[in-house]
């Protein structure tokens, strides 16, 4: 049935004793997400594993991970002004 994959998931929760605030499967999407992020996984490389065409449907699942994504974070590049 289509509500498979939850009930499992929420019945395996309950047993587990684990306080999981939101017991549906995409946390486990946002948990290995973030786990990936923290073994220094690329955001790229993420979404490719989360079957991602977007970068941006990745960061919805890094969204929590800010201090994280701030080790990864590339440079800001510096403004060139011109001299008028």
């Amino acid at each position: 049935k289509p509500t498979a994959v939850t009930e499992a998931f929420q019945l395996r929760v309950r047993l587990s004793g684990l306080d999981i605030p939101y017991q549906g499967p995409h946390c486990l999407r946002h948990s290995y997400a973030t786990h990936l992020l923290r073994q220094g996984a690329s955001v790229k490389a993420i979404g490719d594993l989360l079957g991602h065409r977007d970068a941006e449907s990745t960061c919805v699942y890094l969204r929590l991970a800010t201090e994280e994504l701030r080790t990864v974070a590339l440079p800001v590049p510096e403004e060139r002004r011109s001299e008028t």
